[in-house]
């Protein structure tokens, strides 16, 4: 029977599991509460019934096999569960009776703790062992445990590591601060298309993933995002499903943005498929479900058909942020910066894509500095959120487009009107010009060619209304960028 003990400042809730015997958990502030736990429990163990006949023999191995084999999940979060159960449950239980699994608290303990000296995150170390407390909550329901030794524990005095756990605030940047970054993106792969794809990560709010797969024919003032394009965990192929969350959402696209879009898909190069192909090659071995035809999106990768999240982190975003290549990685570098070809200084833009390895190091005489330290591909959707806050959004329409829900009685009763969507698109229109012009307040002259043409605009409109007969676009470097 279900009872309470009362302990100096608290309850503990006692009840029988079921195998006949006694569990008991502390921490409860009312004696209502502790003894309310404990007839749950109770409850639940009778629900469970009887152990399985196959119980005291099967190995976790084995039960990791069966309970893979019944899961029905997102692709994604399939391979991940099959990353973690090879790469750690595995090797440290596998051959471990379930039975004894049930009683071995302090090793699951053990091996917490020796998953964060590893270096290992505690993101990282706590999600293995959920994955080990959802086994076993599983197995409790098959019959196989009568209890669950890796169920969460609540905190014993030590709150050091959850504070140094908790999210450290995204990096966000500013408009200009955006323009420079999305120019620098550019000039690394010596094309528009990143010039135009971060723009539209920070003016849309759009994952990596979401912005990989607008495809051609959506190209509109207002885009229907039904897809994220993403690759698989542990592999090479990519696979095209619902956005986070279903997520699925309507954004209205500014008009300077639409532009590029525009631009882009008139320009944009798909890399070769075999002749009469069906599918895009980015997907072999995937589903069919999850599978897109070839040559149908907007953005392409720079040397494959898409641009897979961490090259676009360690090759694209990290440099032109942070000022670094695979930064915290083996090969860790600056992004280095030699004389021109006259062997004058270089530009503030300018980076040496000749040389390789030694060679560039020796040959440097300057390299990036960091724009934007710690910048993350998702804080360009932070600074997208954050932007529209300080433009006065309201939060109908923020949720709409960031494709949030609002399950408070507020967020029922409100909804985005075209007035403020028309507000919005002013706003986001007058925050781009402002950029443009801070840019061209520089003096320098872009290598990109999408830029080079809207600072060219951009000065024309500002002549017109403020002629002074300066030149705006000077020959020389005023300084780096810094």
């Amino acid at each position: 029977m279900a009872y309470a003990e009362k302990l100096v400042k608290s309850w503990r809730a006692c009840w029988k599991n079921a195998a006949g015997k006694i569990e008991k958990r502390s921490g409860y502030p009312t004696k209502k509460k502790a003894l309310d736990y404990a007839k749950e429990q109770e409850v639940e163990a009778s629900r469970r019934g009887s152990a399985r006949e196959d119980a005291s023999q099967m190995l976790v191995r084995d039960w990791v096999e069966e309970w893979y084999a019944g899961l029905d999940l997102e692709l994604n979060t399939m391979l991940g569960y099959q990353s973690i159960l090879t790469n750690h449950i595995l090797p440290r239980w596998g051959e471990t009776r379930m039975r004894e699994l049930a009683t071995s608290d302090a090793q699951i303990r053990a091996w917490a703790k020796s998953l964060h000296d590893a270096g290992y995150t505690y993101r990282t170390a706590t999600g293995i062992v959920s994955l080990l407390g959802t086994l076993c909550a599983d197995a409790m329901d098959a019959g196989l445990i009568h209890r669950n030794p890796a169920v969460a524990r609540r905190n014993r005095g030590k709150y050091t590591s959850r504070r140094e756990a908790t999210t450290r605030p995204a990096t966000i940047v500013n408009p200009f601060t955006a323009l420079l970054l999305a120019e620098r993106a550019a000039v690394l792969t010596g094309r528009d298309d990143e010039f135009i794809l971060l723009t539209s990560m920070y003016y849309t709010g759009m994952r990596i993933s979401e912005a990989m797969a607008v495809e051609l024919e959506s190209v509109s003032g207002k885009y229907p995002l039904q897809k994220q394009l993403s690759r698989g965990r542990k592999t090479k192929v990519f696979y095209s499903k619902g956005p986070k969350f279903d997520s699925k959402r309507t954004i209205d696209i500014p008009e300077f943005l639409l532009g590029l879009w525009r631009l882009q898909a008139r320009q944009v190069v798909h890399h070769e498929v075999p002749e009469g192909a069906q599918w895009c090659p980015c997907g072999d071995d995937v589903p069919e479900d999850n599978r897109h035809a070839p040559g149908v999106h907007l953005f392409t990768g720079d040397v494959w058909h898409h641009w897979d999240q961490t090259a676009f982190r360690y090759r694209l975003l990290y440099p032109a942020a942070w000022g670094r290549f695979y930064p915290g990685m083996t090969g860790e570098r600056p992004v280095y910066q030699a004389p021109d070809e006259d062997g004058g200084e270089p530009g503030p833009f300018d980076w040496d894509d000749v040389r390789v390895g030694e060679e560039r190091a020796e040959a440097a005489v300057a390299c990036w500095a960091p724009i934007a330290p710690d910048l993350t591909p998702h804080g360009l959707r932070h600074s997208h959120k954050t932007l529209m806050e300080e433009l006065g959004t309201p939060k109908p329409l923020m949720d709409e487009r960031m494709g949030h829900r609002d399950h408070t009685v507020s967020g029922r009763y409100s909804h985005p009107t075209e007035v403020m969507r028309g507000h919005l698109m002013e706003a986001l229109a007058g925050a781009w010009k402002g950029a443009l012009e801070q840019r061209r307040q520089m003096g320098v002259e872009s290598r990109v060619a999408v830029l080079r043409g809207l600072l060219e605009r951009n000065l024309e409109s500002h002549s017109r209304s403020t002629p002074d007969g300066k030149p705006r676009l000077l020959a020389e470097s005023r300084g780096r960028v810094a």
